[in-house]
């Protein structure tokens, strides 16, 4: 790095977005309306944390059902904490009505991008819900993704 610094070709950083580092710092107060702008700008990753923070009323007054709706729109951007999230709160039935086959389509799409946890709950899953298999996936895609993936709960 420091013979690219001295030699004038450095390749550029990606730029983290503003409201990322007032919220490591627990700056509710300035990253709010910061990441709002990114939330209106359509930025998945920021629909993700703005959801979630409607969720725990974490620097802004708490919201499930607003949350998990920002969530969902995470995930459609292709955000996969958003994906896991929503995938995860489908399964278990939190704040959204529980749906196994949706909750398969989101946790699969996590998983297969290589989310280990989605791959944990989406076994859970098919575990409970068997019939959900041929739905999104094929028997033999879960049973490769499941070798692959390796999920750490005992007894998958």
């Amino acid at each position: 790095m420091f013979e690219q610094w001295l030699s004038g070709v450095v390749e550029p950083r990606e730029e983290r977005p503003a409201y990322e580092s007032a919220l490591e710092y627990g700056d509710f107060a300035v990253a709010l309306p910061l990441l709002q702008v990114a939330v209106n700008a359509g930025d998945p990753a920021a629909r993700m944390i703005y959801g979630t923070m409607l969720l725990l009323g974490c620097g802004i007054a708490q919201d499930t059902a607003d949350g998990m709706a920002w969530i969902r729109q995470a995930a459609v951007g292709g955000d996969l904490r958003g994906m896991m999230l929503l995938g995860g709160g489908l399964a278990a039935g939190l704040h959204v009505p529980r749906n196994d086959e949706e909750a398969c389509f989101w946790l699969w799409m996590a998983a297969t991008a290589g989310l280990i946890e989605a791959a944990d709950a989406l076994s859970d899953v098919v575990l409970r819900s068997p019939d959900v298999v041929g739905i999104h996936f094929s028997r033999e895609d879960f049973d490769a993704l499941m070798r692959v993936m390796k999920p750490t709960r005992k007894g998958h």
